[in-house]
């Protein structure tokens, strides 16, 4: 199952470089660091930025990798 996947790839604490948000009206900027939350039970990976903001990246939507 791909959401448990992302839970052990993502742990709350993981660092991520987020290279470009897709289809968001309010993207974080490209290239912006941010540090996992938690990756909910539908896959979504939640992160607090670099910038102040908090958002949520789409595996297969989104482009970020880990640090």
């Amino acid at each position: 199952m791909r959401v448990q996947h992302y839970k052990e790839e993502f742990p709350a604490g993981t660092r991520v470089l987020l290279v470009h948000m897709n289809k968001d009206p309010r993207p974080v900027p490209d290239n912006t660091k941010g540090t996992v939350c938690l990756v909910d039970d539908i896959g979504q990976i939640h992160c607090f930025f670099e910038n102040g903001t908090s958002h949520t990246l789409i595996p297969g939507v989104d482009i970020f990798r880990k640090l």
